[in-house]
């Protein structure tokens, strides 16, 4: 599996706290099936830069190695509706067209198409990260037909599948597994511990729903183009 939605670099955040517990998370993760991640430190604003967040990913991957552990981090952010960067593009998945892009969690922001489509048009692909706890969605889920298209992908928490949300979030995610409208399903990690990087339990209750292919195209199959780079030619994983 590869989770493309982690906050697993130290001190950079409100994931990690320090070293130990971003090695102590890649642990985890791998004995949960987990083969590589993409760190994606939340961007309110300017900092940290994307140069910042290589840095960090660089420094860790070192790190892990050094452990002798086979896991592997790639480049990434979480960036905030309401951030106002000069340069989006930047913060794409592993230097390619994707953007993870986070809604407030209790609406849906009357601008979210324009952004959306601004997006789109300077040949951004947007992620929208964790809809399913965006308290419109949860109240009618459909709401997530209207501002995603062909042009928007959306990946769900594991945690929202496994119920660590509440009743009301896990039936959410569901739902919208149910409903196909589901590209990629991630940790979404913290921390070791509240919020570690697990997802074969999830990925398991996917594919009970929506069958085992489906399941293996938001845990392995989509993400794999991301982390490979292949997705410069603008076509969409899936």
């Amino acid at each position: 599996m590869i989770d493309i939605h982690c906050h697993i670099l130290p001190g950079i955040d409100d994931g990690a706290m320090d070293q130990e517990e971003s090695i102590h998370m890649a642990e985890i993760a791998l004995s949960d099936g987990i083969s590589c991640a993409i760190a994606t430190p939340h961007v309110l604003g300017p900092s940290p830069r994307m140069d910042e967040i290589r840095q960090e990913v660089d420094r860790l991957n070192g790190m892990i190695s050094k452990q002798g552990l086979d896991f592997r981090i790639f480049p990434g952010a979480e960036v905030n509706f309401y951030a106002e960067l000069p340069d989006m593009a930047q913060y794409c998945l592993n230097e390619t067209k994707y953007l993870l892009f986070e809604l407030p969690f209790d609406h849906i922001p009357s601008a979210a198409g324009e952004r959306i489509s601004m997006l789109c048009s300077h040949g951004i692909h947007p992620i929208l990260a964790h809809p399913e706890r965006n308290l419109a969605v949860v109240m009618e889920p459909d709401k997530l037909r209207e501002l995603a298209g062909t042009n928007v992908l959306v990946q769900i928490s594991a945690g929202s599948l496994t119920g660590l949300f509440g009743p009301d979030v896990q039936r959410c995610a569901m739902y919208l597994v149910g409903q196909g409208l589901v590209d990629f399903l991630a940790t979404d990690a913290h921390s070791a511990s509240h919020r570690p990087p697990l997802m074969s339990k999830a990925s398991k209750i996917a594919a009970r729903i929506a069958g085992r292919d489906a399941a293996r195209r938001m845990v392995y199959d989509n993400a794999t183009q991301i982390v490979a780079q292949c997705s410069a030619d603008g076509k969409h994983p899936g």
